[in-house]
């Protein structure tokens, strides 16, 4: 604790005094859309404020504009919260949902839909404060007015954070399994959950 690696102690040191060495960034840079899409909320935000004990009302229909564990977590934070309807929008087939399949099924079981091939086309406010969002599945479009919109853009790790501490992970280090990367350096074994 209170040891910066890569100033305090560097990698090739902490590998040389221990077995295994995690170094954990995150995966806090978007990818897919800039997160205020349409105007719509940061999932990642809403869920912050959620774990801050901030309870954000919710009620009516929310959607969730997204794949990921964020769009999941976001989606059960708002069903638990009071959120009459909640779905989940994704614009790929469900074999390529990102999230965790046990997380989306208990969000299924806990009354969350997720909407696969359906893009949002357009979102607009409404005067009652949510919005008038335009869907398509298709090419066949549907209309349908949300209380709440948020985005869970996709998310990588935060490499750089390693690159300012003087840790190397050149791009040449990772390799794509399956739909995420992964590095391959050696010594390197990531933990992979589906």
């Amino acid at each position: 604790m209170g040891v910066a690696v890569g100033t305090d102690i560097s990698l090739d040191q902490l590998r040389r005094e221990h077995d295994a060495v995690l170094v954990a960034t995150g995966a806090g840079v978007a990818l897919d859309a800039p997160e205020d899409a349409f105007g719509a909320e940061s999932a990642m935000a809403f869920l912050r404020a959620v774990r801050q004990a901030s309870r954000p009302a919710m009620h009516g229909a929310v959607l969730v504009v997204g794949g990921g564990n964020e769009a999941i977590e976001a989606a059960r934070a708002a069903r638990r919260l009071g959120a009459e309807s909640v779905t989940v929008i994704w614009e790929k087939t469900r074999d390529a949902l990102p999230a965790f399949r046990d997380a989306v099924s208990a969000a299924e079981a806990e009354g969350v839909r997720v909407a696969c091939e359906t893009r949002v086309r357009s979102a607009r406010p409404t005067d009652g404060g949510g919005f008038t969002v335009v869907l398509d599945r298709n090419g066949e479009t549907s209309e349908v007015i949300a209380s709440r919109l948020l985005s869970a853009p996709g998310r990588r790790a935060d490499v750089e954070i390693l690159e300012d501490r003087g840790l190397r992970c050149p791009p040449a280090a990772w390799r794509r399994i399956g739909m995420r990367w992964r590095p391959t350096c050696p010594g390197c074994s990531p933990q992979v959950r589906r």
